[in-house]
């Protein structure tokens, strides 16, 4: 199995549209943040994503 890292795209973990939107839903409830305003795609990064929800958190 390959090592996750920031720059692995999140395509290459198999995360279509749908499985995003589940995986924001999940973050959201388990961390009480809003992350409605985050576009992220297949195409973004690992690192985008923990940027994104770091961002949520830190705020």
């Amino acid at each position: 199995m390959a090592e996750i890292r920031h720059e692995t795209p999140l395509r290459n973990l198999r995360m279509d549209s749908l499985a995003l939107e589940e995986l924001r839903v999940l973050i959201e409830d388990r961390l009480d943040i809003d992350l409605d305003e985050v576009a992220l795609t297949s195409r973004d990064t690992v690192g985008a994503l923990v940027a994104a929800v770091d961002g949520k958190v830190a705020a």
